[in-house]
């Protein structure tokens, strides 16, 4: 693995490969990297619009794999501080492109109870609830 990391996701991908992405290593991290279990051997395949770790990796039907939520810790004043991530992000292993897709949280509460998004080019849509 090209970065030390905890709290990551890693998802198998119908080629067998493995997309290893976000973390911890002090403090959040953005890189993606795949896995190619044929040559045991570890690439960089982007980086994640924010860094995150403890979200979640979807494998979509169209073989995209989802990230959606987590924390990001950065450096703050005196100590690290953290955010909590309602974004997303989308990885397309044929392209090993990452985009964020056009996301609307709806919240009555201050609480994003909801992610919502629609994008064409996916041609799928997706709802994620949280509650």
């Amino acid at each position: 693995m090209t970065n030390g990391r905890d709290f990551h996701s890693a998802t198998l991908l119908p080629s067998g490969d493995v997309v290893i992405a976000g973390g911890n290593s002090f403090f959040s991290i953005s890189s993606v990297e795949l896995y190619n279990q044929t040559s045991g051997t570890f690439t960089g395949a982007g980086s994640l619009s924010t860094p995150r770790h403890f979200h979640t990796a979807t494998l979509l039907p169209s073989g995209k794999v989802l990230f959606v939520g987590g924390v990001n810790e950065f450096s703050g004043q005196e100590s690290p501080e953290f955010s909590v991530l309602w974004s997303a992000g989308l990885f397309d292993p044929n392209s090993t492109v990452l985009s964020s897709p056009e996301a609307w949280v709806l919240s009555a509460s201050g609480t994003p109870p909801l992610f919502l998004t629609t994008d064409t080019v996916w041609a799928e849509t997706l709802l994620i609830a949280e509650g």
